[in-house]
């Protein structure tokens, strides 16, 4: 990692802070997309079956049981096979407000935001989402996620861009590592 500008290279005079403000690691988060929502219907029907098994009686309560656990089980499976976890990673400040400029509003666009959300929005998904196993970044571009998008409900598209969104703009509230969690949920 390159030092940031304005750093003075002698993390000694302050202690060490400097030299442990580097060792931030970026932030990042996942989201699953499902690729086949029946499969995630089985397993709601499997875990209600699994609830009504275990508090309704039956000739063979147990028996009923373990097979609901079983099909559960199978169905939580078969969900895993069918989605898709998509691992999102910040973009440096920079990076950020660079994308963010080149998609801005034009002067003659309808609309009260401030950026062209239609270009905006899988560009700054192409560029946050990242192999982990790789640790390539970006995997996508923005053209496949554009068409991602247009294949997708407005629910799925809002999921996956709040994900990209939310890595560039919050930041974890290292008070509750520490304990202070009434501090940090109040503030």
């Amino acid at each position: 990692m390159s030092e940031p500008k304005g750093s003075s290279g002698d993390a000694g005079a302050v202690g060490g802070l400097f030299a442990r403000l580097l060792t931030k690691k970026p932030v990042t988060d996942t989201c699953e997309v499902a690729l086949d929502p029946a499969a995630l219907a089985r397993v709601t029907a499997a875990r209600d079956a699994l609830n009504q098994a275990k508090f309704l009686p039956a000739q063979d309560d147990a028996a009923v049981v373990r097979s609901a656990e079983r099909e559960l089980k199978d169905a939580e499976i078969a969900a895993v096979d069918a989605s898709v976890t998509l691992h999102f990673r910040t973009l440096s400040r920079p990076a950020y407000e660079a994308l963010l400029l080149a998609h801005q509003r034009k002067d003659g666009d309808q609309g009260a935001e401030l950026y062209d959300v239609t270009t905006l929005m899988p560009a700054l998904v192409a560029a946050t989402v990242y192999d982990p196993e790789t640790d390539e970044q970006p995997v996508l571009t923005a053209e496949q996620v554009a068409g991602l998008f247009q294949a997708w409900n407005q629910g799925e598209v809002d999921a996956v861009w709040a994900k990209a969104r939310d890595v560039c703009i919050s930041a974890p509230d290292a008070r509750l590592l520490k304990g202070d969690a009434a501090t940090a949920v109040s503030s």
